[in-house]
């Protein structure tokens, strides 16, 4: 048996999409569906008992993300960028953040200090209650 954790970036080839096969799946087999899987983007093998946990990140983590990246774009459109601006602003903005987290060196709590202007710094104890309040729960009932 395998079981993939599939991820809407796999349509532009962005894809994490983690996969676990079961002790009987033979070597050359496995090797093959992870080839083909590769199209989609980076098929990383993990435990089965895992998957779950990747699911809420993987799987359903960029919905968490999206609708904040498109408001951000509809604003600075509305601040006078235009469209493809806003876009490309936005993309190199996150790009940049997510690479400036996993490869500084810096505590996560030092690459958030990298900027001293935090207009959200008021809300960010509420939004982080929202994430545990509703993935926890969800997290136990997938796990079940």
């Amino acid at each position: 048996m395998v079981r993939v954790i599939p991820n809407a970036p796999s349509i532009v080839g962005e894809g994490y999409n983690p996969v676990a096969c079961s002790g009987n799946i033979m070597p050359e087999a496995r090797e093959d569906l992870i080839s083909l899987l590769r199209v989609l983007g980076k098929c990383p093998e993990v435990r089965e008992d895992t998957l779950e946990a990747y699911a809420m990140l993987t799987g359903m983590g960029p919905t968490y993300l999206w609708f904040q990246l498109v408001e951000m774009m509809r604003l600075a459109e509305t601040f006078g960028l235009g469209g493809d601006e806003a876009a490309e602003a936005t993309y190199r903005m996150v790009a940049g953040a997510a690479k400036t987290l996993r490869e500084s060196g810096l505590l996560s709590e030092d690459v958030i200090d990298l900027i001293p202007v935090k207009p959200l710094s008021d809300d960010e104890e509420t939004i982080r209650e929202i994430y545990r309040s509703r993935l926890s729960p969800l997290y136990r009932k997938l796990k079940g």
